[in-house]
């Protein structure tokens, strides 16, 4: 009946350090002996070679710390032994002289001071007869629950028997198998995870003024989970996130923002109002509309010379003063429109000047005439906060849904099968003034209410957005207050963001 508990409970644990103690515990108690440990194969890079590393031991009187680190896998110890032969090692009394060649390593009076006597040692080996590892019993009890001492350690000691040694099989074959399990689901996850950070690595090397920021993000919105834990009044004194739901918290948190791979780059790092081309092809018509009115004004020299035999200085004074002007007013309207390309609000006398570019028309080669500044780009000139006009806000607020489309298409496991809706979320408004589902405060899940104080404090503070200046980690806190108050983020996780310090987690620390 234990040997079937053990394999269900090595069968369902997944954790492979809890899986590891679990079966050194469980190897201890079904021998009834004292003392247990366990040893996997570790490659020693710098001599590149296998060696055994201690992992975890189960004692009935705690944690001794008995155990060397590593071993080598020689004759030259129990361990090792069994190691190197693949064979199991059963004695009576280790200090007695038998046809092994190894010796036992610890002092009994001055090193260990614990009384080591009987052991069985087993060999764990897979199915390609690799080497995993050396489980080690120690001093089998002649009563299960009299803890072992000096005084008493010659009568409560006894030998492991053939049974002990049959059960050890059996326990150690569960164990190589759970153990194998285990290290796979471990590699599988690692792999994943390793997909997960390649992808946010890949999104932000096409946007590098974010760069940084789904890791900071991810690392706020664990802060926040990770305090809600600890309170005990409140709204949120019952919550709590188990490993699996703050895994599918984290990457949701990462992949935040992946469907950025689906808006035009030209958008994305859009730090002007107008695109660098536009403003060279401003540039490049005054200077061709400037080429044609002075050719226009040579052409009206001559044609008054021929005309009258003579050329009226006065007249060309008055014509030379009046394009002069134009060319002033042109160059004027041409340095207020760099001014205000940058993020900023204009004014109504600065775009008037700023207008008078859009009542000049310059010539192409196929004699169709077209302003020097088009309506289009009177209209971006004339936005007031940041860079993006809407239809350019709108296609960066799609990558809200390009993200929940792209995780839709992973087949997420049940655990971590919430990624796509959290991150789908994380631009909603208690409110429902957000995107792109206008989702109210219950429809919006918890781990994506928390997700959005952490965004927008990030977005608040980074330093390397191009269109837009950062402001203070104080500035930054008191807006949230205020999105908090005008039931746009939740009021409590800011407050508890704030009171905790969740925000000093991304902040450089002081040297």
């Amino acid at each position: 009946e234990q040997l079937n508990e053990i394999g269900a409970a090595l069968t369902a644990e997944k954790n492979l350090d809890q899986l590891l103690r679990l079966i050194v515990k469980k190897a201890r108690k079904i021998l009834t002996a004292d003392a247990a440990c366990l040893y996997l194969v570790d490659h020693n890079r710098s001599t590149n070679q296998q060696q055994l590393k201690f992992t975890c031991s189960s004692y009935d009187i705690g944690e001794l710390n008995l155990f060397e680190s590593y071993l080598d896998i020689s004759t030259r110890t129990v361990t090792g032994y069994v190691a190197l032969k693949k064979q199991p090692v059963r004695l009576e009394n280790i200090h007695e002289i038998t046809l092994y060649p190894f010796e036992f390593q610890k002092n009994l009076d001055t090193d260990s001071l614990y009384p080591f006597q009987s052991v069985i040692a087993y060999p764990l080996i897979n199915r390609k007869a690799e080497l995993i590892g050396v489980i080690e019993i120690w001093n089998k009890k002649n009563f299960r629950k009299v803890p072992i001492t000096f005084d008493n350690f010659e009568e409560m000691i006894i030998p492991f028997t053939h049974t002990d040694e049959s059960i050890l099989k059996s326990v150690t074959s569960q164990a190589t198998v759970a153990i194998q399990n285990a290290k796979l689901y471990e590699n599988i996850s690692e792999l994943f995870d390793g997909f997960i950070r390649a992808s946010v690595t890949a999104i932000e090397a096409r946007d590098p003024t974010t760069y940084g920021h789904s890791e900071r993000v991810a690392k706020l919105t664990l802060g926040l989970c990770d305090e809600l834990h600890y309170l005990d009044h409140g709204p949120f004194r019952s919550i709590y996130f188990t490993n699996s739901q703050l895994k599918e918290i984290e990457y949701a948190a990462l992949l935040h923002d992946f469907g950025k791979i689906g808006v035009r780059e030209s958008v994305l790092t859009k730090a002007r109002k107008l695109f660098d081309f536009e403003i060279s092809q401003v540039k490049d018509r005054i200077d061709l509309w400037k080429q044609t009115k002075i050719i226009e004004y040579q052409q009206k020299k001559i044609d008054h010379i021929l005309r009258e035999g003579k050329l009226d200085e006065q007249l060309f004074h008055e014509f030379e003063k009046e394009y002069l002007q134009q060319f002033r007013l042109a160059d004027q309207a041409y340095a207020l429109l760099l001014e205000y390309n940058e993020p900023s609000n204009i004014s109504e006398d600065d775009l008037k000047i700023i207008g008078f570019l859009s009542e000049l028309y310059f010539q192409r080669p196929s004699r169709r005439e077209e302003n020097i500044l088009s309506s289009d780009q009177i209209y971006k000139i004339r936005i007031r906060h940041g860079s993006l006009s809407p239809d350019e806000r709108k296609a960066i607020e799609s990558h809200v849904t390009y993200t929940f489309h792209f995780l839709k298409q992973i087949p997420w496991v049940n655990d971590l099968k919430g990624v796509p809706d959290i991150a789908h979320a994380h631009h909603e408004k208690l409110d429902g003034s957000g995107y792109p589902q206008g989702l109210v405060d219950k429809q919006i899940p918890f781990p994506a209410k928390i997700m959005a104080v952490a965004d927008v404090f990030d977005a608040l503070v980074s330093r390397d957005r191009p269109y837009k200046k950062a402001i203070s980690v104080k500035d930054a806190l008191n807006i949230l207050v205020a999105e908090g108050a005008r039931n746009k983020l939740d009021a409590e996780l800011i407050n508890v963001f704030i009171q905790k310090s969740v925000y000093s987690k991304v902040l450089p620390k002081k040297q």
